[in-house]
């Protein structure tokens, strides 16, 4: 018995059809946009938002639905930008921290010390 080897060559017309719908291809992969609602929400929106809460109503009446309400989103929306509540607050905190004013330090310890002490009481 003998083997039948079939001699598969393409003519140059196939090939470029085929070289083309390759790189048509690879151009749609590249220009294909996110699967998905694109993002609504930011980190500082939602941040801000607490923030408002916090100071209107307090720690009791914020929680990640009421907050999700606020925002115009879901409760679960809010976990692609923060871990927990606790998280949350966190951020407000720091952003907090930010706001208010330094005093300037001298370089002496005791100095310092004193000057820290005077801007916590003021």
């Amino acid at each position: 018995m003998g083997t039948v080897t079939k001699d598969v060559t393409k003519s140059p017309s196939e090939e470029s059809a085929k070289d083309s719908s390759q790189g048509s291809t690879e151009t749609k992969d590249r220009n294909k946009r996110p699967v998905g609602r694109p993002r609504r929400l930011e980190l500082e929106t939602i941040v801000a938002t607490a923030r408002r809460v916090l100071e209107e109503e307090g720690v009791a009446a914020l929680s990640m639905r009421r907050l999700a309400k606020e925002v115009g989103s879901t409760p679960m929306a809010l976990y692609h930008h923060v871990q927990d509540k606790d998280e949350l607050l966190m951020h407000v905190l720091v952003g907090t921290a930010r706001a208010l004013p330094r005093p300037d330090l001298p370089a002496e310890p005791r100095a310092r010390l004193r000057a820290v002490a005077v801007h916590m009481h003021d």
